[in-house]
């Protein structure tokens, strides 16, 4: 007589199971929160904005780093001195994200305005990434944050200062050096350059000034400067300079040329 084969059956418990899953979900995220609230962001101080995954979820975190870097920088350079740069609380504004994909060049663009409330203060975000490694269509500045202009602020506004200068780009600034002098001609391009930055979306800042079109006029009060500066080839700008007798106090009033 042969013995019978004899089976246990294992009867799984679904209420078990189902602790086990969800103790084991909750582990998981939280590992990913105190990873998240103790990251360093390699680049260094970070503002952080706390709905920028809402806008653009695709950013690669190296992406969101300089952003966040970049914001802190900019906001330690404008703040009074003694008012504590915020690490988080950033906000992008509603209706002001673009986001746009260059097939040709294999980039992505994206441009905002972030407000941080707590110092009362807004900025101009631009950004560019590309999905493909060591992309050579990659140029020119891969964040760049600038002060707003007068009517997209929302703010009292003081002076602000952008941290960026197009002075490197200027290709004939000797012309200004040599009417105004080199102080003069420095915070003249100083804020011609702001106000580009401020205005043009783009990365790319190559200014001229159009050598056919200065004409200064002197007074008894001081001299008037006039003459139209091309940007990047394709966009033209009247701007007028007025100073007193000793070429001090510079009146800049910039407008697109019609």
């Amino acid at each position: 007589m042969q013995p019978q084969n004899s089976s246990k059956k294992i009867e799984i418990n679904p209420f078990i199971v189902g602790g086990v899953l969800f103790a084991i979900l909750v582990v998981v995220f939280l590992i990913i929160t105190l990873v998240r609230i103790f990251r360093v962001n390699p680049y260094g101080n970070e503002t952080r904005i706390d709905n920028l995954s809402k806008y653009y979820n695709d950013l690669p975190q190296e992406k969101t780093d300089q952003i966040f870097y970049q914001l802190y920088n900019m906001l330690s350079n404008n703040l009074p001195e003694g008012i504590v740069v915020p690490e988080k609380g950033a906000m992008v504004r509603d209706d002001t994200s673009e986001y746009n994909y260059s097939e040709l060049e294999k980039i992505y663009y994206g441009k905002f305005i972030v407000d941080i409330a707590e110092v009362q203060q807004s900025y101009q975000v631009q950004f560019e990434w590309s999905p493909v490694a060591n992309n050579q269509n990659l140029g020119g500045y891969p964040v760049l944050i600038t002060c707003l202009p007068e009517n997209l602020q929302i703010y009292p506004s003081d002076y602000c200062s952008n941290i960026l200068e197009v002075d490197v780009s200027w290709e004939n600034a000797f012309q200004l050096d040599y009417t105004l002098g080199t102080e003069a001609s420095y915070n003249v391009r100083k804020k011609i350059g702001e106000y580009l930055l401020s205005v043009v979306n783009d990365y790319s800042y190559v200014v001229r000034i159009d050598e056919t079109t200065l004409k200064m006029s002197k007074g008894v009060d001081g001299m008037t400067l006039r003459f139209r500066v091309v940007l990047n080839q394709n966009q033209v700008f009247d701007v007028i300079v007025k100073t007193d007798l000793f070429y001090k106090n510079e009146q800049v009033e910039i407008q697109k040329a019609n």
